[in-house]
């Protein structure tokens, strides 16, 4: 019955859509909240590289698993429950990262984080110039 539906067809790649935005508008504020200022390159540098490498990599596992279904259905069937896997994943680490959060004093939903970043920046360096 859900095998010529369309909801079914196209459900997958509406959800992994849905899935990577938030994922990605999610994950990319948090760096400066979690790592110390002198520290911020390098996280932002290690949350690209990992972001290329899948980048490089999903590609790659997408077309052995099309490449290796003996009918063009059953191998675009495999592609999209590949990504839909993925991005239910990257949903799941959301939600994880949420609830850490909440349970270790909500340091990601702060109200006015930027205010209070550089206003935490700024006395920083106030202090290193006082010493």
């Amino acid at each position: 019955m859900l095998k010529n539906n369309e909801f079914v067809r196209w459900m997958p790649t509406f959800l992994l859509g849905i899935c990577i935005a938030i994922f990605c508008s999610i994950i990319v504020p948090t760096i400066p909240m979690l790592v110390p200022a002198k520290l911020m390159g390098t996280g932002f540098g290690l949350m690209e590289m990992l972001q290329n490498l899948a980048l490089g990599v999903f590609p790659l596992i997408s077309g052995v698993l099309r490449e290796s279904a003996h009918n063009d259905k059953k191998g675009f069937h495999l592609q999209t429950l590949f990504f839909f896997v993925i991005s239910c994943i990257c949903t799941g680490v959301c939600l994880i990262l949420k609830s850490v959060d909440v349970t270790s004093g909500c340091k990601l939903d702060v109200k006015d984080f930027r205010k209070k970043y550089i206003q935490k920046l700024l006395s920083e360096e106030e202090h290193r110039t006082v010493r």
